[in-house]
């Protein structure tokens, strides 16, 4: 047997509870990505306040990605909880607004991370700062929005 055979996304039930549970995995990874985001705002670089243009541009275009993700994933979300019991499974527009939804904040909040570690880099790279494990955090969280996206199939 291949170590790789535990790396195959588990089939998932099809309900509507189950599809509202996968898109809190989308939350989480934005919320990480928020928080990388944020340290990063917050971190001094070189003993200066990050203030550079480019930096500044990076926090505003990952504000706003993650905003636009949330809005995305909570529109979705909303939909899918107006249109039936927990039980039953999503209608087949409902799992793709979801995918969608899910595939976007994961995508954005890949990118704001991989922006915050390309920038933050020298700070990111000390074992135990809150950078890192952010960094680290979330993109753990990521691989599993990636499966669980893939069984919304």
């Amino acid at each position: 047997m291949s170590h790789h055979a535990s790396l195959a996304p588990t089939p998932v039930p099809h309900g509507r509870a189950t599809a509202l549970e996968l898109s809190e995995l989308a939350t989480t990874v934005i919320e990480t990505a928020q928080g990388a985001i944020d340290e990063l705002a917050q971190t001094e670089l070189a003993g200066l306040p990050v203030a550079d243009a480019h930096t500044r541009l990076v926090i505003a275009r990952s504000e706003a990605g993650l905003a636009a993700s949330r809005l995305l994933l909570r529109s979705a979300t909303a939909a899918l909880e107006a249109a039936g019991g927990p039980v039953e499974p999503p209608s087949p527009e409902h799992r793709i607004d979801l995918r969608a939804a899910m595939g976007f904040a994961a995508r954005t909040s890949r990118e704001v991370l991989l922006e915050a570690h390309e920038i933050g880099s020298s700070s990111a790279r000390y074992d135990g700062s809150r950078l890192e494990s952010s960094l680290r955090d979330g993109m753990v969280a990521l691989r599993q929005v990636n499966r669980a996206t893939e069984s919304l199939l």
